[in-house]
């Protein structure tokens, strides 16, 4: 008598190829956290009037479509903020340039801007700021559509959150 193997086209194989061990696989390395959907150009340019004309002709990102859209800083704003400057340059380490600012707790007004790496978009910021409540009343607008303003929206939640952290 004799018998016939199962051939080389056998399932068995594919399976081999899939069982790895966990026990002699090392970790894998932490991964760096994924970029943002959006990228800001590191020093925007706007002059004053292009800012006015957008701003009255451009409609709110999403979160700020019902009014403004109320983001938090960090724990120690009230100390840190009693004048607009800190604010200021905290933001331009994040893309976003002040044209305007003014006024002393607990209403400290800005107006900041943003451009989109790859050009294809502005954001325009009106934020009202008090650092005692460590609230800051934003209204964010674009011209770039919801999907990039939301996500302006959060660069800009992340940046003032870590104000003063």
């Amino acid at each position: 008598g004799g018998g016939g193997g199962s051939g080389p086209g056998s399932s068995h194989n594919l399976l081999d190829l899939l069982d790895v061990p966990m026990d002699s696989a090392s970790p894998p390395p932490a991964a760096p956290p994924p970029p943002p959907a959006l990228a800001l150009r590191p020093a925007p340019s706007l002059d004053a009037a292009t800012f006015q004309a957008r701003w009255a002709a451009l409609p709110p990102a999403p979160g700020c479509i019902s009014g403004p859209r109320v983001l938090t800083l960090g724990a120690n704003a009230s100390a840190v903020l009693t004048a607009p400057a800190p604010l200021v340059s905290h933001l331009a380490t994040r893309g976003f340039a002040t044209m305007a600012s003014g006024g002393a707790p607990p209403a400290i007004k800005y107006y900041f801007y943003a451009q989109a790496a790859d050009g294809a978009g502005l954001f325009l910021v009106e934020a009202v700021v008090n650092p005692a409540a460590r609230a800051a009343r934003v209204v964010l607008k674009t011209d770039a559509g919801a999907q990039r303003g939301a996500a302006a929206e959060d660069i800009l939640a992340e940046a003032m959150a870590s104000f003063a952290a």
